[in-house]
């Protein structure tokens, strides 16, 4: 399996790179920074990276997307984040020896968040007061007492701020259930309608609705991935007995079986309940018929009653003969 996962001179010419290009990448964060998993790829697709980051991470969660490097910046653009994102990477990256800021963004370009460098925390307030201070010119052409020259924020201008962010979570949110749903293979059952109506109503700027189909989805995702996981369980227990089976019954197909099972252990080991159950209900037939042969083979090696039954006769009559012959 491909390492995706670089340290030392290997993360800094990827990150050298991003200063050029996005770079996909995919985040899995554990205990501490040793236990972090940063995924990168100069040609992978973030989904393709993400599926190693969680098998072989440390966690479950699984932050996703591309990345690009501005002077002291890092900046992830996110199909998926996770809590505290931009404090966990740079940690990590410090553990590297690497001094980024980051920053952290939604698919459209919204900052979530960020975790800047000591450095470029301490120059912002400076910068801000040197471009605050008015020339004496301007503020004695200014008449400061006058109301006309200080006009209250409107409505409009209050409540952008959360108008933009409300947009971003839900955005987030919505991504982030994409993701999770087209992974356990219920995307074309739950999302469709549901997707349409969650659209309307941000456009309309109705949120709680949007915040509440929105919930009803996660937790709709979350019980039918939970019964997909349950249904899959039942499902390895009994197919991993019948492969058995069928490999004892015909140990030139051992191989070819071994594969075929194998595949289907991948999907559930990459959280595709949906798609491993798909290819066990295909191949617990094949099994079954495999070991149905081999037990009518076995059957026909052995003599049946009817077929005994003339040689038993038969016997009878020369033991009697014998003993005729003998009195």
């Amino acid at each position: 399996m491909s390492n995706f996962n670089p340290r030392g001179s290997e993360l800094k010419a990827l990150l050298k790179l991003a200063r050029k290009q996005p770079v996909a990448f995919a985040y899995n964060p554990g205990k501490n920074a040793k236990e972090d998993y940063f995924g990168l790829h100069r040609q992978k697709s973030p989904e393709i990276i993400m599926k190693q980051a969680r098998s072989e991470g440390p966690g479950n969660k699984v932050a996703f997307g591309t990345f690009t490097v501005d002077g002291k910046d890092l900046s992830l653009t996110c199909l998926k984040t996770l809590p505290a994102l931009a404090k966990k990477l740079r940690a990590y990256l410090k553990a590297e020896k690497i001094s980024l800021s980051i920053r952290v963004l939604d698919a459209d370009g919204t900052e979530l968040e960020a975790d800047l460098d000591e450095a470029e925390t301490q120059a912002k307030p400076a910068s801000q007061e040197t471009s605050g201070a008015a020339p004496v010119d301007d503020q004695e052409t200014e008449a400061p007492n006058d109301p006309s020259s200080h006009q209250a924020p409107t409505d409009d201008e209050g409540a952008a701020p959360t108008i933009v962010a409300q947009e971003a979570s839900l955005k987030q949110r919505l991504a982030s259930l994409t993701a999770d749903a087209k992974q356990t293979g219920l995307a074309k059952t739950l999302l469709p309608k549901a997707a349409k109506s969650l659209v309307q109503f941000m456009k309309a700027q109705d949120f709680a609705k949007a915040e509440a189909l929105l919930g009803a989805l996660e937790q709709k995702l979350a019980d039918q991935g939970a019964t997909l996981v349950t249904e899959w369980e039942k499902t390895q227990n009994r197919l991993a007995l019948q492969v058995e089976q069928a490999k004892q019954a015909s140990p030139q197909a051992a191989d070819k079986l071994d594969k075929a099972w194998a595949d289907i252990c991948k999907q559930a080991e990459e959280k595709r309940f949906d798609a491993a159950l798909k290819m066990a209900a295909k191949l617990a037939p094949l099994l079954q018929k495999q070991i149905d042969r081999a037990q009518s083979a076995e059957r026909d090696k052995q003599p049946t009653k009817e077929s005994r039954l003339p040689k038993l006769a038969a016997l009878e009559r020369r033991v009697d003969s014998l003993l005729a012959a003998l009195a």
